[in-house]
């Protein structure tokens, strides 16, 4: 059903696809201040910890771009550079918005792959990414010589070089917020080393937010113009 509004405050409506990205997190912010609207000092911080999200959001030109139509600008920035770590950070001083750390992790990660899908007709990039994700785990999971922390710290960079390679630029996120990505992985495969790169392409959609039946028309019809104008 969601969350009530808050002290006048609803959750704000954009188009489909950045809906699909922010209705979590709105959710848990409407949370919170329904916990804190009876104690002044914690309502105090509330506020002022969503002052300093905005300040980052309007910095990094995200809230700007969450109300165009075509997301693919919003992957970008959020995918690339260390909004979401800004964030993450301005969370974690403030108990209350303890939930919102995940949701963030979320993003980055649906940011990641989006990005992937996005950059080419077929989504290609996207699909060899995730066979990359599939393999290092499947070889990490295998490798009973390795220890937990091993297997973190080698899975960690190939989620950067993999997509360094295919997006053909740096990334810019910092490593601390990618072994969060690496965490989410071995928690949803756990030690398997039989994990397929199908599974991981549907984790990744599901995970993400993204529209597996929009990989299979890409496919099928190759019909980029479509594609990028509604993929998130």
């Amino acid at each position: 059903t969601g969350a009530r509004p808050a002290l006048g405050m609803t959750k704000p409506v954009f188009n489909k696809d950045t809906n699909s990205m922010a209705a979590e997190p709105f959710e848990h912010i409407l949370e919170a201040f329904h916990k804190d609207a009876y104690n002044l000092d914690a309502l105090r911080d509330d506020f002022h910890t969503m002052e300093c999200v905005m300040e980052i959001l309007v910095t990094n030109d995200i809230t700007d771009s969450m109300g165009k139509e075509n997301t693919n600008l919003l992957v970008e920035l959020l995918s690339d550079g260390d909004t979401v770590e800004q964030v993450m950070t301005e969370f974690d001083k403030n108990p209350s918005f303890a939930p919102l750390r995940g949701d963030m992790v979320k993003i980055g990660m649906r940011s990641l792959g989006s990005s992937l899908k996005v950059s080419t007709a077929e989504g290609e990039h996207f699909v060899q990414y995730t066979g990359d994700m599939a393999d290092k785990l499947n070889q990490l999971n295998a490798d009973t010589n390795l220890s937990e922390e091993e297997r973190k710290e080698a899975l960690t960079t190939t989620i950067r070089e993999s997509y360094e390679q295919k997006a053909g630029k740096k990334l810019g996120v910092s490593d601390e917020v990618v072994a969060l990505y690496t965490d989410v992985l071995f928690e949803e495969f756990g030690d398997r080393d039989d994990v397929t790169a199908e599974e991981m392409e549907r984790f990744f959609e599901t995970y993400s937010g993204l529209d597996s039946s929009r990989t299979n028309a890409m496919s099928v019809t190759g019909d980029s113009e479509s594609e990028s104008n509604t993929a998130a």
